[in-house]
């Protein structure tokens, strides 16, 4: 039942960034906080209004500060990164989202320090890791895949969307750069 609540909340933040990223479809506050207003909303916006801060160094760090411990980022990227949001959840959870050139190109991670991973594993990274990757969702390559990792005494959660660009060996390849 967690793992199903956690899903539907990865899932539906997940789609709302997507939708939110089409911005001539997402419009700006005026100063008196009206949603009427026609401007269209940036991305920084968008992100700034869900509790996001832009760049990741601040909200990692207090992260870190919080529980002793040290955030493990991936070396590679599945696409060059233009921007980067942190903001840690009303459950402790510390979400990043990396942007690139295409707004489309959004690559998720979010580190759980609540509950170490207890999922069945069904996947073993090259480095003898076990894993367990799924795809919410899967239809004509329009699903979310999702892999879950424990590095340390973190639950890591590596999420994208599935496309035409990317797919099941690029989430393996930039959970398997994670140092």
């Amino acid at each position: 039942m967690i793992k199903i609540m956690k899903n539907i909340i990865l899932i539906t933040t997940f789609y709302l960034i997507l939708f939110f990223n089409l911005e001539q479809y997402t419009f700006a506050t005026d100063d008196d906080h009206d949603f009427d207003s026609k401007i269209p909303m940036s991305i920084e916006e968008v992100y700034e209004v869900q509790g996001y801060l832009k760049g990741i160094d601040k909200k990692v760090k207090e992260f870190e500060n919080k529980y002793d411990a040290v955030v493990k980022l991936p070396e590679k990227m599945p696409f060059k990164v233009n921007k980067k949001f942190a903001r840690i959840a009303e459950d402790d959870t510390l979400s990043l989202h990396f942007i690139g050139e295409d707004q489309k190109d959004l690559f998720q991670i979010t580190i759980n320090p609540n509950k170490p991973l207890e999922e069945e594993t069904n996947y073993t990274l090259d480095n003898g890791k076990k894993v367990y990757f799924e795809v919410i969702h899967p239809s004509n390559m329009s699903g979310i895949m999702q892999l879950y990792i424990k590095i340390e005494k973190f639950e890591y959660i590596l999420g994208m969307k599935i496309n035409e660009k990317y797919n099941k060996e690029t989430l393996i390849n930039v959970t398997e750069s994670i140092n």
